[in-house]
């Protein structure tokens, strides 16, 4: 039976990359598949052969703030200088009813009998709501879904730790207080549509049907309180570029032991960057450093002979034959390097990026070094020390071993397909575990 499903997204590469494949399978299986998100993801979205609607542009004032302080930095003071606080210190949720509104035209327009969402991307949930149609979502982080189980989430507690201490309050106090304001924001627009009140945007934003997280029970925490419509499903990868791959220039690897470096689109700090460098130097591995759109590679003039700066890197390619990867710890990074059975030394830089640098750590399969830490002894001591460190290579493999297992495309497609044909949740029975391998 074909169904209509409606998709949608935050404009961000790592919200929109791991929701592409199973939309394309949606589609190859008979269903009828359209997205909603700004005009800067088309070319994304229709390399895969989906179609992204014309008439739907939430989230220029994110996408203009993001793409300036990419390049300019100040991120927090440019929202502050320009005012775009007073709706929610949360940029996705910045005139959040104008885009309800528009998501609830689109709805009405095309009449989806499902939606598949990113789980930011609120103007499709408030509108998949007020119209009472069945909806997905989809996590691209490690779960932060609230465990009674668990300490709060964001600053990458270990699992088995049950208390907060003395130093750590003050920083989780702030976070509270930061995802506080934003809820109350979200809350005042559900109001305003008779939705009944959120108990929190992020660890408390999970769909009654249907939620899906690109990992197993392997590499995320146990709970005891996941809710039953939690599934894992196993990572999505990047997807090869053939085209690019051909120009990257492979003659420069040695056979030396590589590390591949990157700190996602939008992240990375220049002395990050410079310390990675500085760590590689006279080093017996070489290096490529993909440094996005933030600096021009002539900004790294003096990096040594083992080191390759560049704004792109192939990275299907290049975990392919890596021997390591330092990263910030996004997901889609992690999910390519470990689905490789790559050891990763974490640098995270905000949020999300301290959960997955500490799943990491407790999954054995690779180091973390907090921001104010990281200094380029310990990143040139902990490269040394993936490179050789037998149990967290041991580690990566076995996560590699039960990712292999997984195929998150098609049962996510499927698990989708269910949703929106029964027009019912989703839902796992009380002794079946989360991870879904195959259906």
């Amino acid at each position: 039976m074909s169904s209509k499903i409606l998709c949608g997204s935050v404009p961000l590469a790592g919200h929109l990359a791991p929701m592409l494949p199973l939309a394309r399978q949606l589609q190859a299986d008979g269903h009828q598949v359209e997205f909603v998100s700004h005009p800067r993801v088309r070319d994304g979205v229709e390399r895969q052969g989906l179609r992204l609607r014309e008439d739907f542009e939430w989230g220029s004032v994110a996408v203009d703030i993001i793409e300036r302080s990419t390049v300019e930095g100040g991120f927090l003071l440019r929202l502050i200088k320009e005012r775009k606080l007073t709706a929610g210190f949360y940029l996705f949720v910045y005139e959040l009813e104008d885009a309800v509104r528009e998501c609830l035209r689109v709805i009405d327009e095309s009449r989806p009998d499902g939606c598949f969402f990113d789980i930011l991307f609120f103007p499709g949930i408030l509108a998949a709501e007020i119209r009472e149609l069945p909806y997905a979502l989809s996590c691209p982080v490690p779960s932060p879904l609230a465990s009674g189980d668990l300490l709060p989430y964001s600053f990458g507690f270990p699992s088995a730790q049950k208390k907060m201490r003395a130093f750590q309050r003050p920083l989780e106090a702030l976070s509270r207080g930061y995802w506080a304001l934003n809820t109350r924001y979200v809350n005042r627009v559900r109001e305003t549509f008779a939705l009944p009140p959120m108990s929190d945007i992020i660890s408390g934003c999970v769909s009654p049907y249907l939620y899906l997280s690109y990992t197993t029970g392997r590499f995320e925490y146990a709970r005891s309180d996941l809710p039953a419509q939690v599934y894992y499903i196993g990572p999505t990868l990047t997807p090869g570029n053939e085209a690019a791959e051909e120009e990257f220039p492979w003659s420069w690897l040695d056979g030396r032991p590589l590390v591949y470096c990157t700190m996602g689109t939008l992240q990375g700090r220049r002395k990050t960057f410079d310390r990675v460098i500085d760590a590689s130097r006279a080093a017996r591995w070489q290096v490529i450093i993909s440094i996005g759109r933030l600096f021009d590679t002539g900004d790294f003039a003096d990096a040594p002979d083992n080191v390759l700066v560049t704004n792109w890197a192939p990275q299907a390619a290049l975990v392919e034959c890596a021997d390591v990867v330092v990263c910030h710890g996004g997901f889609n990074t992690l999910n390519d390097a470990l689905y490789r059975g790559l050891p990763v030394l974490a640098l995270p830089q905000a949020w999300d990026h301290f959960e997955s640098a500490q799943r990491i750590v407790e999954a054995g399969a690779g180091m973390r070094i907090d921001p104010h830490q990281a200094t380029t002894k310990r990143i040139r001591q902990s490269i040394e020390q993936l490179l050789e460190n037998a149990s967290m290579k041991k580690s990566a493999a076995q996560i590699a071993e039960d990712f292999a297992m997984c195929d998150a495309v098609r049962c996510g497609a499927r698990l989708i397909a269910e949703m929106a044909r029964t027009q019912a949740p989703v839902l796992r029975a009380a002794t079946t575990p989360p991870t879904i391998y195959w259906m």
